[in-house]
Order: structure tokens, then C-alpha cells, then sequence
């Protein structure tokens, strides 16, 4: 249906263990099913779709419409698979066709409760816009048959030693929707930006908490936000710093290794914006601004930086001493 997340899925090599009898009583029961590879596309709601019109699809009704389209002669009353499997689970997601978040490779076991799926899963790989691409260590989630996905937990890593940490919830049907928590740790912050152009200019570890809340349509993207800080982030080979370095005629502002660095973080579809930035090197330099990581993972922003009266008052310029006119001073006086 139009209204459905599910927007096609393909499965390949599949495997099931049939209950006969059920095929008598029309209750299509299946205690085994396993498929090689599942990929599945999953879409928001079209913008200005009338969600008020949409009609809910339970899971009752996505595992019906499975089993007419693995090629069983019509739409069966019920469909039970007692167990699920795929070695494979793929899925495409995200409102831009040209640049989707993708989960690849997780294998997945999902076992039937009186309360809904509960599922297992673990390996595969998360790849979200901007970050850089998580492994799935472990996840237990619940797949309630009103189409509410429960994660109670789940742990993704990188290689480079990052990790998060996730709980929350997932609906889907006529209005869907996602309320996610996480706490994200040592992420390499060098990852999440233009290789080529910034890559070799910032180096740190991101932490933080952050939540992802909001529909899953067209004209209602989740936001993900919170409050980071990246302690020891690094900032070097900027020709603003070389410029400083020369003008104070001191060799430490080429590369500026803050001691304190957090802003908050503001992320909808492919733009992802830092504002409230605050960093500070104990006698050396501060930093205050916002910016915005452009599609092409480039940054554009504004930034102040200030530097301490010891430093600006030994400054000799046009045969003047002290602070240039381009450092302004604050209501302190520093």
C-alpha cells in the first residue's frame, strides 16, 4: 500500500519449514523461515500526505501481504512464522533518494511471543549521513503487532574505538514516528567531515548525549540534538592561525589544542549545524561561533577568537603597541 513505510523488499534463498496441517485449516502456520539476504526499502510518508485518511498496517497485515508475495495462492486469514531469520537484513531509509542512510549485512533472528517479535541482532553495519559507519554489536528489540518497534538496547561501534549506545522507540503506520536516545563516545570527529579539505586540520574524540525525535514523512524529518563536547579537539594547518601565530609571534597558535570544547548539535535531514560553541586553551586562545556541515561534508560558519590581554598588549603592529583594532574587548575589559 502507498501508505506503508514498506516500500518493496526482496528476499533471496529462502528457507521454511512448513506445518502441513495448517494448510488444511487456512492458518498457514510456518515455525521456520530463513532467507540468505532480505532487502528491504523502507520511505516517509509522501509530504502533504493526508495522514488523517491513511489507514494503520499492523504487522499482522505486512506479515499477510509477505506471504502473498513469497507466492502462496492469495492472501491467507492468518500468518504465523513462529521464527524469522535473515543472514542478510538490508534496508535503505531517509527522505533524500540521493544520499540515504543504509543498514547493511545485520543478521537478524526474530522469535514469536504473545506480546509480539522479540528479536536478536548483531554484525552488519549502520551507515547515518555525516557519521561515520557504526557496526552492530548487539541489539534486543520487541516488534509489538500494532507496529511499534521497541529497542531496548543496542550497541554500535566504529573502528576506530567509537561507540553508541541506544533505547527508545520506533512506530510505524498512519503517522510514524521515531524517539530515540543515545550516548555516543569517542567518536572520531576527523570522520565527519571533508577529507580533502579538513581532514588533516581537526582531530578529537565526539561524546555526548543526543536524541533523534520526530515523524518519519517528507514534511516531518526527525531532528537529531543534543549537547557535545570533543575533549582535546585539535584545529591546525588554518591559514587564520598561521596569520596569528605570526602577528603574536607565537609558534603555538599554528596548532590550538583546546582544553574545553563542547557546542550543541542540530541535525535535520543532510544539514547538521554546531552552534553555542565554546572552546578554550587555558592562556592561549578561545573560541566562540557556529557552523553548519554542508551535503559535501565542507563547513560553513562564523567564528570569533580571542586571545588573552598578556598576548594582545606585547603586539607591535603599524609601529603600535597593544591590542589590534580587528581583537574587540569584552564587557570585562579581557
Amino acid at each position: 500500500p502507498d501508505h506503508s513505510p514498506l516500500a518493496a523488499f526482496d528476499l533471496t534463498n529462502l528457507e521454511a519449514r512448513l506445518d502441513v496441517s495448517s494448510f488444511v485449516s487456512k492458518q498457514w502456520q510456518i515455525p521456520h523461515l530463513v532467507a540468505d539476504k532480505a532487502m528491504f526499502q523502507l520511505r516517509p510518508v509522501a509530504a502533504n500526505a493526508n495522514t488523517a485518511d491513511a489507514v494503520s498496517v499492523p504487522l499482522k497485515e505486512t506479515l499477510k501481504i509477505l506471504a502473498a508475495k513469497l507466492g502462496f495462492s492469495g492472501v491467507p486469514d492468518t500468518y504465523q512464522a513462529d521464527r524469522v531469520s535473515f543472514r542478510h537484513f538490508n534496508a535503505n531509509f531517509g527522505a533524500n533518494p540521493d544520499q540515504v542512510h543504509r543498514i547493511e549485512g545485520l543478521h537478524v533472528s526474530m522469535n514469536r511471543t504473545q506480546l509480539g517479535y522479540l528479536i536478536n541482532a548483531d554484525r552488519g553495519l549502520v551507515k547515518y549521513f555525516y557519521w561515520p559507519e557504526f557496526t552492530v554489536e548487539a541489539a534486543d528489540l520487541t516488534l509489538y503487532p500494532d507496529g511499534k518497534l521497541a529497542i531496548h538496547r543496542a550497541s554500535l561501534v566504529t573502528e576506530e574505538g567509537g561507540s553508541v549506545s541506544l533505547t527508545g522507540e520506533i512506530h510505524f503506520g498512519a503517522t510514524p514516528s521515531v524517539n530515540l536516545s543515545m550516548e555516543v563516545h569517542n567518536v572520531k570527529v576527523g570522520n565527519m567531515v571533508n577529507q580533502q579539505t579538513w581532514g588533516n586540520r581537526l582531530l578529537g574524540r565526539l561524546e555526548g548525549e543526543l536524541t533523534l525525535i520526530g515523524g518519519l514523512t517528507m514534511d516531518d524529518l526527525p531532528v537529531l540534538q543534543g549537547k557535545i563536547q570533543i575533549p582535546g579537539l585539535s584545529v591546525k594547518n588554518l591559514p587564520i592561525l598561521a596569520s596569528l601565530a605570526k602577528i603574536c609571534g607565537k609558534s603555538e597558535l599554528n596548532r590550538i589544542e583546546f582544553d574545553f570544547f563542547e557546542a550543541q548539535i542540530h541535525q535535520e535531514g543532510n544539514t547538521i549545524r554546531l552552534y553555542d560553541i565554546y572552546g578554550m586553551k587555558s592562556h592561549l586562545a578561545g573560541l566562540t561561533g557556529e557552523f553548519t556541515v554542508q551535503p559535501n561534508h565542507n563547513l560553513d560558519g562564523k567564528f570569533e577568537i580571542g586571545l588573552p590581554n598578556s598576548t594582545l598588549d606585547q603586539i607591535i603592529r603599524d609601529d603600535k603597541q597593544g591590542r589590534p583594532t580587528f581583537f574587540k574587548g569584552k564587557a570585562d575589559g579581557n
